[in-house]
């Protein structure tokens, strides 16, 4: 203990004090970073995004909407998206973890290799447009495309 207090020690068994300038500056912007993303996690994908689709699914679609003979209220097309996603996650996480962690590409992939490259790359954007009647539309790009 130093002046009464208990010393904080990470795992390694050193104190935030005791490492190099370096680290903490590394450790403080970690800590920064974790608690601003939890903080976006919490209230905006949480509890405002999910209220804002089914509020704009209402005024532009009405109650329910019909995709490939499968009926959706707002709600339950926003909960079909994210299990989607988490599934797709839940798939892909663990393959191309291993391949990250055995062989040294991460960059290679994000930069310059011809393997990673988009063939094509579509966006789905949802816009909003308050003073048309059918307010909320969705666009369907095709952005690029190689030949």
């Amino acid at each position: 203990m130093i002046f009464g207090k208990k010393k904080s020690v990470n795992k390694s068994g050193y104190s935030l004090s005791e490492l190099p300038k370096k680290d903490q500056s590394i450790i403080r912007a970690w800590c920064i970073y974790d608690w601003a993303n939890s903080a976006f996690a919490t209230s905006a994908a949480a509890a405002i995004f999910p209220v804002y689709f089914v509020i704009a699914f209402q005024e532009s679609f009405g109650d329910e909407m019909n995709i490939l003979g499968i009926t959706f209220s707002g709600s339950s097309l926003w909960a079909f998206g994210v299990a989607l996603s988490a599934l797709v996650v839940a798939i892909t996480s663990p393959i191309l973890g291993a391949i990250a962690d055995t062989y040294p590409l991460k960059k290679t992939f994000l930069k310059s290799n011809n393997n990673c490259k988009f063939k094509q790359l579509i966006d789905i954007v949802a816009a909003d447009f308050p003073n048309e009647e059918k307010r909320f539309k969705i666009y369907y790009l095709l952005l690029s495309h190689e030949n």
